[in-house]
């Protein structure tokens, strides 16, 4: 009877085709699933899939025990070296869905439950995947494995405990569906010859995104970024393409690059808030600037019903703040500043305003201004001295992030507006001095790195960065009385409407 009702399921779940040629690989996708990129930097990880008819409860990642969306991703996996013994430093790839899932999701554990009948070549497994104590977790999983001579397939889903069953079929569904093929790379002779007759620099990285691309993505060109969308608002897309460049501009005269950027900046917009916290978006942002996977991520906030109403001027707020830190990462040498220069500097260029073609001005950012006003009016959380020498970790402290955000735009904005601090040499300087100190400290400190081991020492890295902050930080408080400045910046502060 269960296996009558199975196959009845089977049959009667509405299905999608999914092709993937590039993979060698096609499939009946449940047709309420809707595909996500994934990050640019993933190896394995080839194809993820959301529900879009489950009501979303949190923000999904896509390994977090959360009551969201239940969720599908397809992985391929090569042949590698014996994986490492306990205590060991794990591959970078993968050979199988145990090794991955030991990995990649060390609080589950992956069982056999069903040997699955196999295709000419291939054989099938199918698995438990289940959370380490699964009585406190709200979700579980499933897993399924393709095996064959030159490369490994598997399916991964996680759904919340009510209503997996259901979609437990439409996985087993998928993954028994499967076809193979000899992976094709995809043709891009045509973008390759529309390259080939533009001045456009980075063509590779160009191409290299487009190939990349899943269907209903579309892609438009600058000359100094790729800005790859998922909206159907293309006066938006055009809008952001255009601004950028106008506002980048801004970044650049006040902030001079140590060397040419050859690097140009991808700009992702997602369709909205849901796919961009699918993605990877941290809940309650608009945007992120993600240094490892070298995109600036977004959504099209109109479709957020916080915003709806307002236009589409969160997206901007979002973009001018996040494409500030893309451009200060390359322009500084692939260097993060202290987090209260950059979320301060990233928060002024939030205020940006672009008409007919030209910066305007530069406005107090309104999700600033009103917080430090009020909050502000009797006391700052957090002095002056402390926030300057916070790291990112501190400055991002739960209790005090949106003081430190407000009073971060808030000193910024003091420095380069007030003619109290006009007035004041030292005070006046101290911005230029702190990204020129950057600069020079961080040449020094990468050129004293062990070439050899630069790029596989993180702690030695982190070391160097640590002493370029430290050095900018200390020219730019040089004969500056601190005390004096906090009181200045604290009366400016009070006194702005």
């Amino acid at each position: 009877m269960i296996a009558a009702l199975l196959a009845l399921a089977l049959v009667q779940a509405p299905i999608r085709p999914e092709k993937h040629p590039e993979l060698g690989l096609e499939f009946p996708r449940p047709a309420s699933y809707e595909p996500v990129p994934t990050n640019p930097t993933e190896r394995e990880i080839v194809l993820y899939f959301v529900d879009g008819a489950t009501a979303r409860k949190r923000p999904l990642g896509m390994f977090e025990e959360d009551p969201g969306r239940a969720k599908l991703i397809v992985l391929w996996f090569e042949p590698v070296a014996a994986s490492t013994g306990k205590g060991s430093t794990p591959p970078e790839l993968h050979a199988s869905l145990s090794a991955w899932v030991a990995d990649r999701m060390p609080k589950w554990k992956l069982r056999a439950s069903n040997e699955r009948p196999g295709k000419k070549g291939w054989t099938a497994q199918e698995y438990e995947l289940r959370p380490e104590d699964g009585s406190d977790s709200p979700v579980t999983g499933w897993g399924f494995e393709w095996k064959g001579a030159e490369r490994t397939i598997a399916f991964v889903g996680i759904a919340p405990y009510e209503g997996f069953n259901d979609h437990r079929v439409s996985w087993l569904r998928a993954a028994q569906g499967c076809s193979f093929s000899e992976p094709r790379e995809p043709s891009m002779a045509e973008v390759e010859r529309r390259y080939a007759r533009t001045s456009l620099r980075e063509i590779p990285r160009r191409i290299e995104v487009r190939r990349r691309l899943l269907r209903g993505w579309g892609v438009e060109d600058t000359e100094d970024y790729l800005v790859v969308h998922h909206t159907q608002d293309t006066a938006l897309v055009h809008r952001v393409a255009v601004n950028l460049q106008i506002v980048r501009a801004e970044y650049a005269r006040l902030f001079p690059a140590e060397k040419p950027i050859t690097e140009i900046g991808v700009v992702r917009i997602c369709r909205d808030k849901d796919e961009y916290e699918a993605y990877g978006g941290p809940g309650g942002t608009a945007g992120y600037w993600q240094p490892n996977t070298r995109e600036l991520v977004l959504y099209d906030a109109e479709k957020n019903p916080e915003y709806r109403g307002k236009g589409d001027a969160p997206t901007f707020l979002a973009l001018y703040h996040e494409a500030f830190h893309q451009y200060v990462h390359y322009a500084a040498g692939e260097l993060a500043p202290h987090a209260w220069f950059g979320e301060g500097w990233g928060d002024y260029f939030a205020g940006a305003r672009v008409q007919g073609g030209k910066l305007v001005a530069i406005d107090p950012n309104p999700w600033r201004a009103k917080y430090a006003h009020d909050a502000f009016a009797k006391e700052f959380p957090v002095p002056l001295a402390d926030l300057l020498r916070r790291d990112q970790a501190k400055f991002y402290d739960e209790g005090t992030v949106d003081a430190c955000y407000a009073e971060a735009w808030s000193f910024v904005w003091f420095l380069q507006r007030s003619e109290r601090a006009a007035a004041e040499p030292a005070w006046k300087g101290l911005l230029d001095r702190y990204y020129a100190t950057l600069r020079t400290a961080w040449g020094t400190e990468v050129g004293a790195l062990d070439p050899a081991k630069a790029g596989k020492d993180p702690a030695a890295r982190a070391a160097a960065e640590e002493k370029a902050r430290a050095a900018a930080l200390e020219a730019a408080l040089s004969g500056v009385d601190l005390a004096a400045l906090e009181a200045a910046w604290k009366d400016f502060v009070r006194a702005s409407k």
